[in-house]
């Protein structure tokens, strides 16, 4: 004759336990620091949401300041040529001068100022 088990209640009403060397008083405080964790949870999505918001705001403002596409051939700055002219006179390589011209003044394809300056690149045939 065994008898089916009863499911165990995580919270069940607080007269129903019987108070049996502090069990009820454990079980209080189980309670309690479960609210407790349930609003720092709440605070801690609060947070997350304000963080969010910061950093979509903070990319906004960088893509704003992000240097937009380059000019087009004629016109790419008289300073960018005079600069690479004057690196290919001293003898600075074709990377070297193509580094500069995309750092300093973000010209994202610049072969074709190395082209003019330096002339055509050769490239070996296949």
């Amino acid at each position: 004759m065994s008898s089916d088990p009863q499911p165990i209640s995580l919270n069940p009403p607080a007269d129903a336990v019987p108070d049996d060397g502090g069990v009820a008083a454990a079980l209080a405080e189980v309670r309690r620091l479960q609210e407790e964790t349930k609003a720092k949870a709440a605070e801690l999505d609060r947070a997350l949401d304000r963080l969010r918001d910061l950093t979509e705001a903070g990319l906004d403002e960088l893509e704003q300041r992000r240097p937009r596409v380059v000019p087009p051939r004629h016109e790419v700055p008289n300073d960018a040529v005079l600069r690479a002219t004057r690196m290919a006179v001293a003898g600075s390589s074709r990377e070297a001068i193509e580094a500069e011209l995309r750092e300093d003044f973000g010209i994202t394809d610049p072969a074709a100022i190395l082209d003019d300056v330096l002339g055509a690149e050769r490239r070996p045939r296949g």
